[in-house]
C-alpha cells in the first residue's frame, strides 16, 4: 500500500514551513549583522558623520555597543579585534597628525 497524495503534500509543506521559519530567522540575523557592520564603519573612520575628527573615547563607545550585538560563537574574532587598543590606533594617529600641523589648536 502506498503513500496517499494528501500525506505526502502535508509532510512536504510541514518541512518546507520549517525551512522558511530557518530563512527567516537567518535573513533577520543578517540585517543586524549589517547594521553593526555600519556602526563598526562609522566608529572607525577618521571623521565622525557630522564632520569632526572621531576620538578614541567615542568611538570605543560606539564599538563597545557594536559587540553587544555580535552575539554568538562565529563573531568571535571580530568582537576580539574590536577589543584591541591598536584597533583605535588610526584616530590616535588621525589626531597626533593634526596637533603637529596646527600651531595654535584654537
Amino acid at each position: 500500500m502506498g503513500l496517499d497524495v494528501l500525506h505526502t503534500q502535508y509532510e512536504f509543506q510541514r518541512v518546507l514551513h520549517h525551512k522558511w521559519r530557518q530563512a527567516e530567522r537567518l535573513f533577520d540575523a543578517a540585517v543586524q549583522a549589517e547594521a553593526v557592520a555600519q556602526q563598526i564603519g562609522t566608529a572607525l573612520a577618521v571623521f565622525g558623520p557630522q564632520g569632526p575628527l572621531n576620538d578614541r573615547p567615542g568611538a570605543q563607545g560606539q564599538l563597545d555597543d557594536a559587540i553587544r550585538g555580535l552575539a554568538g560563537p562565529e563573531w568571535g574574532k571580530v568582537r576580539r579585534v574590536l577589543c584591541d587598543q591598536r584597533t583605535l590606533r588610526p584616530l590616535d594617529w588621525g589626531h597626533e597628525q593634526l596637533a603637529q600641523a596646527v600651531v595654535d589648536p584654537r
